[in-house]
């Protein structure tokens, strides 16, 4: 009698050191805003040339996210993380020993590899070894990671900045990294996560990106994430100046919408501990955010009625990338190798947003205004209502 394999219970310890990893990643962003300074006196940098250190990242990931997840799905989980940490080192370091603009930027080049990297394989693992049950709430958890590392960043690293400069923000970063790169060595191991390289050729990334695009399975979680990375970004990077009356607010607000946002999340995985599909999350979230942007259309700049609205529609975008990305476990079991597939596309899907949204808001802001910020947010929420039956569609067939 054929009888099924017991279902391990979540190792907890495991999931907290792959977060990290997550974390360490996103870093990537969020120290270089600090680093800059330091960085411009020692490569005289031009204001294109800052801008292009700054997106770099984020123009790799919009080009390659699904070429890496193909590359993932070859080279196996474990190996493409540990790579991924070690180039990781490389690319930190590197700055330090910078004379010129070309190394400099060649050392994002090589962050931006390293990233892809960790953030593809990072969630497939996660989900490999959570027990089924909370596969929704890690998830929605893994979901903040890129929120919170700003968060800490904004607290810690000033004040490393002040203690040690520049310098001492790039060395810290490698030897979080190196250390977290040793733990994940002994990492346990299974099938998946040690699969023997296999060779790709270009052609074959080349189909993975098709078949990203035209498999309405693959495409549906990605799709529905570029909507939110439309909207987060560019609304956080311009709605404290907007909203203050004076330097202190601003910088307040610059803390607390990313505060609101993490309150979204922890409501989201609230929710789903409740049983709450994560579809249907996105869903009442998008409502929220459509309903914000509405109001928002019609209430004067300054006052604390649009601080409200603000506030409440970034506890929403909270909620929406907890939904969108718990979904997963809805649409694929947790050893399908096409979940690296996707987490590709999210990499590349979200950059994309990433990257569009700032110039697409900056540009309303001087055609129209303060109404803009109303008009955005009803326009972003709509595209994720859009991209959600989408995902409705195939959540509800597994």
């Amino acid at each position: 009698m054929k009888t099924t394999p017991p279902v391990m219970p979540t190792p907890w310890h495991w999931i907290a050191l792959l977060f990290t990893a997550g974390l360490l990643a996103s870093f990537q962003y969020a120290k270089i805003p600090y680093m800059l300074p330091g960085l411009i006196q020692q490569t005289l940098m031009t204001p294109v040339q800052q801008a292009l250190v700054l997106s770099v990242i984020g123009i790799a990931g919009a080009v390659g996210g699904t070429f890496a997840g193909a590359l993932c799905q070859a080279a196996g989980l474990r190996r493409t993380l540990l790579f991924g940490l070690a180039v990781a080192v490389a690319g930190s370091v590197l700055p330090l020993l910078a004379s010129s603009y070309p190394m400099l930027l060649m050392a994002r080049v090589i962050e931006s590899v390293a990233h892809m990297a960790i953030v593809v394989s990072v969630p497939t693992l996660i989900l490999m070894l959570c027990h089924p049950s909370h596969q929704p709430r890690v998830m929605a958890i893994w979901s903040c990671y890129f929120t919170l590392t700003f968060i800490i960043a904004a607290f810690a690293v000033p004040t490393v900045v002040e203690l040690s400069g520049w310098r001492g923000v790039a060395l810290a970063h490698a030897i979080l990294l190196i250390a977290v790169g040793v733990l994940c060595w002994w990492m346990p191991q299974n099938e998946s996560t040690k699969r023997e390289g296999i060779a790709l050729r270009a052609s074959d990334m080349l189909r993975a990106q098709m078949r990203l695009l035209r498999e309405g399975k693959l495409l549906a979680v990605p799709i529905t994430f570029f909507g939110y990375t439309l909207l987060f970004v560019a609304l956080v990077s311009v709605l404290p100046g907007l909203l203050a009356n004076t330097p202190a607010t601003t910088t307040r607000l610059a803390l607390w919408l990313p505060l609101a946002s993490l309150l979204g999340t922890v409501i989201a995985m609230l929710m789903l501990s409740k049983g709450m599909p994560g579809h249907r999350l996105v869903r009442y979230s998008a409502v929220v955010i459509v309903l914000a942007g509405m109001v928002l259309v019609f209430t004067s700049q300054r006052g604390m009625t649009a601080q409200a609205l603000v506030m409440l529609g970034f506890v929403a975008l909270g909620t929406l990338p907890a939904g969108i990305i718990s979904s997963i476990p809805a649409l694929f079991t947790s050893g399908d190798s096409d979940i690296t597939l996707v987490n590709g596309g999210l990499v590349q899907f979200g950059n994309l947003g990433n990257f569009i949204g700032s110039p697409i808001l900056a540009a309303m802001l001087v055609q129209w205004g303060w109404v803009s910020i109303g008009m955005y947010l009803l326009a972003g929420g709509l595209i994720v209502s859009v991209c959600l039956m989408l995902l409705q569609h195939f959540a509800g067939k597994k």
